[in-house]
């Protein structure tokens, strides 16, 4: 399944003082199949001072220079994507200045 976060969504980001991360999102995604799914979610990093700062500053981050994991949930109506009503996943999270990737996984 692919699909685009629809405009209008929230997501709270937080840097603590210890470099640790909070991210909380919530909103909806279209599939690439025009199905709308809800979505909330939790997720945490911790970073270095120096990656704390690039993020500060709007710098590209390197994917390799930190580790963006959560928990998001999903609620759709649609019978084909009913499953996500009913399972736990794990999100990996990618982030550059203008750009967040998002690649879900399902635990069975």
């Amino acid at each position: 399944m692919q699909g685009e976060v629809v405009a209008g969504g929230e997501n709270w980001f937080l840097i603590r003082n210890n470099c640790v991360c909070d991210l909380y999102i919530q909103g909806e995604l279209r599939t690439d199949d025009g199905v709308m799914i809800t979505f909330a979610g939790h997720a945490y990093s911790r970073t270095t001072p120096e990656i704390r700062q690039a993020i500060f500053e709007g710098a590209p981050i390197n994917g390799k220079d930190y580790a963006f994991r959560g928990v998001p949930f999903f609620e759709t109506d649609d019978p084909h994507y009913s499953w996500l009503n009913e399972v736990v996943t794990m999100a990996v999270y990618d982030f550059t200045p203008v750009r967040v990737a998002v690649s879900v996984y399902a635990m069975r």
